[in-house]
């Protein structure tokens, strides 16, 4: 819904849950997680304003919250290619690579990605 009021759009009509859903920095964008039992699933990106969907380069599995990096190249979450996804990455937009997080030390992780920190 605008934040002005209006009318309720509805954006997905997928079987199952569409979870965790989150904004692209320029608000054209919604990814989300399609998840048919409510845990792991599909990523997807839509755009905002029609509901059609965005290519990805390539298909990843996700987990739990996603985020758009603030300038909307690439999502940060538990993604894996195969498998139960357990860990976090990185996912380029463009490229479908996944860069996993940086740790600093045992059990404390850092968002650092190619020597920068994220914006």
């Amino acid at each position: 819904m605008p934040a002005e009021g209006g009318t309720l759009t509805r954006l997905t009509r997928s079987e199952g849950w569409d979870l965790e859903p989150a904004w692209s920095p320029d608000g054209k964008r919604v990814a989300s997680i399609g998840a048919p039992g409510f845990d792991a699933g599909p990523l997807r990106i839509i755009a905002a304003e029609d509901a059609t969907a965005v290519a990805l380069s390539k298909d990843v599995l996700a987990r739990g919250r996603v985020q758009f990096h603030s300038d909307g190249t690439k999502l940060l979450g538990f993604f894996a290619l195969t498998g139960q996804p357990s860990r976090l990455h990185w996912y380029g937009l463009s490229s479908g690579t996944l860069s996993p997080v940086t740790t600093r030390a045992a059990g404390v992780s850092s968002l650092r990605e190619s020597g920068r920190d994220p914006v």
